[in-house]
């Protein structure tokens, strides 16, 4: 898809006109999964802003697509972080720079709330230079609403973490997570059948994987700290235990809380040779630091698995360094991705000619995100029932 076809899509959904588009003179400061699926999305970016501060996630960082960003917009600017870790630090001085030595306003996109603590730490520098922050990821989404419980948010925000149009994506993810597992789990002579799989979190995409591997012919075990989605795994279909039972009798585990989900007062109760795999949108799910604390050795076994020997002889095996796995393989691929770019877009434009926003979480209206469903139906022409 060209990103022309995005401003389609958008001007077809509602009498938009981004002639009306404010933010114009405004620098957006994007922290993103760099990968050649979203550059469509990126180029129509370049095309609203006057310019673009790049922060990518680095376990998503594709080379090629960082290349023909350079290539196609003028007005990027790309800082890659050395880690995850990093990516705070880079986003103040980057911030900093923009607001305070450029004397420029800001808008930020992100995936994973990683400005909200330095949003905090700068109310008074930087109050009147932001315009608005949207966040992508549920992970993100819990940050910000944190701040905004704790009093602490001043800024206007912006969420489709929970967005309808999400869903698709999220249901997706399931898919992407296994196919990048199994690819990795079949180099290694071994099979994703009849195994026991962990899935600990039963949210969107937790609910994703569970159905892939439910249809992959695996005893699908759930964990959930909230005891209403534990009765929602079980009355799905899905074995439920206790926490330390699954752990000792899984051969595999798939995180995908958002949190940090193997603490280490978990890894004492780990089957001999169980597989550890991140499903969530941060390097987040299992304690590595304590890993590799308790371990005797560390080799790899495949570019993509490590595994890890303990002092008492078992063996752990970690799946891409504790990051997502379905990032080996782009993430996810398919037009569905540009459902929520266009609800970004719209948040960006609603954004920018309301002229006074209460702090509360702002989502799209259902009406608005029904409307931008329908187009992108009928753009597609996958139903008749959809025609403007």
């Amino acid at each position: 898809m060209n990103y022309k076809k995005i401003n389609i899509i958008l001007e077809e959904i509602h009498s938009t006109d981004l002639n009306q588009f404010t933010y114009k003179d405004t620098t957006l400061i994007l922290i993103h999964h760099l990968l050649p699926t979203h550059t469509d999305f990126f180029n129509f970016l370049g095309t609203l802003f006057q310019k673009i501060r790049f922060i990518p996630i680095p376990y998503s960082l594709n080379f090629d697509a960082r290349k023909e960003l350079d290539t196609s917009l003028s007005n990027i600017h790309i800082e890659v972080p050395e880690s995850v870790t990093d990516i705070t630090r880079v986003f103040e001085n980057t911030i900093k720079q923009e607001i305070i030595t450029e004397k420029k306003k800001v808008a930020i996109i992100e995936v994973g709330g990683y400005s909200v603590q330095t949003l905090i730490r700068y109310k008074k520098e930087f109050k009147s230079k932001v315009k608005c922050v949207i966040e992508d990821t549920e992970n993100g989404h819990r940050l910000h609403e944190k701040a905004l419980n704790e009093g602490k948010m001043w800024w206007r925000f912006y969420s489709v973490a929970r967005s309808q149009l999400k869903l698709p994506e999220d249901t997706l993810t399931g898919d992407a997570v296994l196919y990048s597992l199994e690819k990795i789990i079949r180099a290694s002579l071994n099979v994703l059948i009849a195994k026991n799989v962990l899935v600990l979190g039963f949210g969107k995409i937790g609910k994703g994987i569970c159905q892939s591997l439910k249809n992959r012919k695996n005893i699908v075990y759930v964990y959930d700290s909230n005891p209403i989605k534990l009765i929602e795994a079980y009355s799905s279909g899905y074995q439920i235990r206790t926490k330390k039972e699954l752990l000792q009798t899984s051969d595999i585990i798939i995180g995908a809380t958002g949190t940090q989900s193997l603490t280490k007062n978990d890894f004492t109760d780990l089957k001999d040779g169980v597989i550890l795999c991140s499903a969530s949108s941060k390097k987040i799910e299992f304690d590595i630091d304590f890993l590799e604390k308790i371990k005797y050795t560390k080799e790899d076994i495949l570019p993509n698995l490590k595994m890890y020997t303990l002092k008492n002889n078992n063996q752990i095996f970690l799946v891409n360094e504790g990051a997502p796995v379905n990032f080996i393989d782009m993430g996810i691929i398919g037009s569905v991705l540009q459902l929520v770019w266009i609800e970004i877009i719209y948040c960006l434009y609603e954004s920018s000619v309301e002229k006074k926003s209460k702090i509360i979480i702002h989502e799209l209206d259902a009406a608005k995100q029904i409307s931008i469903a329908k187009r992108w139906l009928s753009h597609y022409s996958l139903t008749e029932d959809y025609t403007f």
